[in-house]
Order: C-alpha cells, then structure tokens, then sequence
C-alpha cells in the first residue's frame, strides 16, 4: 500500500500549476486528512517573507482554525521559538516531554528526531495544550521557506516509519506550496503586464504610420521664422505628419494632451525663441526663451533618453545668440538651428530652411 506521503508527492510532481480555487480544495482535502487520519488537533503552516517589527519573520498562510499570526525568526539573537529553528536550520522536530506529560515552557523537553540540546523556548501554536509537537521544515530546490506544525493531544512515539513518512510528505507539500505561489506571482505578473500593454494600445499609434513631428512654439513666436518652418515641414508633407501644440482636439487638460502628444511623436521641433516686447531706446532686436517650450523640449529630452521610446529625440531652433544670449546648459549640448537673420534683422529664410531639412533629414534617419 502506498504511503500518504508517496501519494501527496505523485500530486506534486504531477501539477505545474496551483490557482487560488486549486489550493483552497487542497487545503480543505488535506485538512480532513491531517485532522481526521493522522489524528493532530492542531497544524499550521507559515512562510517566510514578513517583516515582523523590523526584523525577518514568519506568516501563517493556512492552520486548522484559519489563524493568520506572525512572529520574528530572532529575538535578541536567538529563535524566537522551535518553528523559527526549523525553518531556518531546515531541521525536523519531534518535541516531547521528557516525562511524556503535556508541552509546556516549564517542561523539559527534548527532540526525539534529533535529540539537540538546548531547544528554543517552546512557543504552544495553540491554546490547547498537547503532548507531542512535530515541526517539519518547507524546503524547495535547496532554499528553506517556511515551516509545518503539527500538535497531537498525545504522546506519540518517535518510529523510523514515521519519520520517513513525514519527511516525504513535509517536501511534497513544500512542492505545491511554492508551485501555488508561483502561480500567484506569475498571475499577478501577467495581470500588471497586460494592464501596461492595454494602457501602450489606448496611447499608442498605428506602426504604418508616417512618422509623426511635434511642433512646439510661442504664441509670440515670429511670423517669418513659423512661415519657413511650415515651408521645410509642407515639402515633406508626404513622409511625415505634422503635430502642433495648437491642434488640441480632447478637450481635457491641456497638459496631459501635451503629454500624449509628445509621447507618441517620433520627433520634435522646438522653435524657443520670443521677442523681448521691451527692448529700450535702442529697438535693437531681442529675444528670450519661452518657459512653455522649454518645458515641452525637456519632456522629447527625457523621452529621447529612455531606449524602448520611439523619440528620435528633438531639434532645438533658436534665434542667433547675438539676439537671444547663450542658451541654458542642457539646450547647449544640443545640436540645434540657429534662426541667421541679414544685418537688417531680416530672416535669411534660404539658410535656415536648408539648415533645418538637413537636420529633419538626419534625425529621422533619412541622410
């Protein structure tokens, strides 16, 4: 006849996979069984994993009146108490007292498996008092993870038989606890997977798609920079889509329409520069860098730098410094298009538009 224990790691062996449903019906299965056939009033499981006023400890995941207690492993150096000890030596327990009376931490008791002195101080799993304490270690490919406790209401002598029986059955139900927790894992794992994959499909785009230019500007920016823009962005019209910040069509935030927008662009054009209203008694030509566009050029910065994003980066566009001053440090170290104006203050619209289809051409990998 076979064993309990060849039979329970015959199941083990045989699942790959233990859903919530599976272990439920397990545990009311081999609760019957523990209760009924081997005759224990009491048993309880516990797993690492927990911190317990700081310090590693033990959970109860599953006992014969659904207790769900933690304690430490150590307390001031030493095992907080025998399921500790079994758990982290990975040792069996058979406890008893010496004079075969009820366990107790007045007793003194002792280890029939292996008879190791001192014991930890004996923490009852139960208000019911018992004679015989049997705490299997749960150890799976080589790593200990928990303990198994069984209290019996009598003595119960310690046989080799027994012994073989509970070392099968404590590392066939160490098994299909951790197989139960993988799949526990893993299902939470392919849950926040697809919850991120059905959120990339709601902001993503068709990858047929002609690649998409974002188009940052001041609403002040200059008539005749914008007019080139459009003039370098219009004879590319067939290989790419334009995107400008001024063509919202959600009627949300206008930043979390930025943030989408610029999340699902390929490239991004930022012309910085605004005139200075207030130039003095000179009229000379000035110009600063709009807080807007800087904030939409830091976003394609940090975008550019995260490797699975499809960002080709940004191009900064800027008027000469002569006009506009030297650029913060981060537009600095930027390759950018520097808006040349003829002595006049007039566009050289030739220059700039042949400066900004290259530097289009390049970042799109076009040459």
């Amino acid at each position: 006849m076979r064993s309990f224990g060849t039979e329970l790691n015959r199941l083990a062996l045989a699942v790959s996979l233990i859903n919530d449903s599976t272990w439920n019906d397990l545990k009311k299965v081999l609760g019957d069984y523990f209760l009924q056939t081997v005759g224990v009033h009491y048993f309880q499981l516990l797993v690492d994993g927990v911190r317990v006023g700081g310090q590693p400890g033990l959970e109860g995941i599953w006992s014969s009146d659904e207790r769900r207690e933690m304690e430490p492993v150590f307390v001031d150096g030493n095992y907080f108490g025998m399921r500790s000890l079994a758990y982290h030596k990975g040792k069996y327990l058979w406890v008893v007292a010496r004079d075969k009376g009820l366990l107790s931490q007045d007793q003194d008791l002792i280890d029939l498996w292996q008879d190791e002195m001192p014991l930890p101080r004996y923490q009852p799993p139960t208000d019911e008092p018992g004679r015989t304490c049997i705490v299997a270690p749960l150890v799976f490919d080589g790593k200990h993870f928990g303990a198994f406790v069984m209290l019996h209401k009598d003595y119960k002598e310690f046989t080799p038989l027994a012994k073989a029986g509970i070392i099968t059955s404590s590392q066939a139900l160490a098994r299909i606890v951790r197989v139960w927790q993988s799949t526990k894992e893993q299902s939470h794992t392919l849950s926040a997977a697809f919850k991120e994959f059905t959120h990339y499909l709601a902001e993503s785009r068709s990858p047929i798609e002609k690649p998409r230019v974002f188009l940052a500007f001041s609403s002040r920016a200059e008539r005749d920079v914008m007019q080139s823009i459009n003039n370098v962005l219009g004879g590319i019209a067939e290989r790419v889509q334009t995107v400008s910040w001024t063509e919202r069509a959600d009627p949300g935030s206008i930043t979390q329409d930025l943030i989408k927008q610029i999340s699902t662009s390929d490239l991004g054009l930022c012309y910085m520069s605004e005139k200075v209203e207030d130039a003095g008694s000179s009229g000379e030509l000035r110009y600063t860098d709009n807080a807007n566009v800087l904030f939409e050029a830091g976003m394609f910065h940090a975008l550019s730098a995260i490797e699975e994003h499809p960002s080709r980066g940004w191009i900064p566009i800027r008027e000469h410094e002569r006009f506009a001053g030297n650029p913060c440090f981060d537009i600095a170290s930027e390759r950018r298009v520097v808006v040349e104006r003829h002595e006049n203050g007039e566009l050289n619209a030739e220059a700039f538009e042949n400066s900004l289809r290259r530097m289009i051409a390049s970042a799109l990998g076009e040459g």
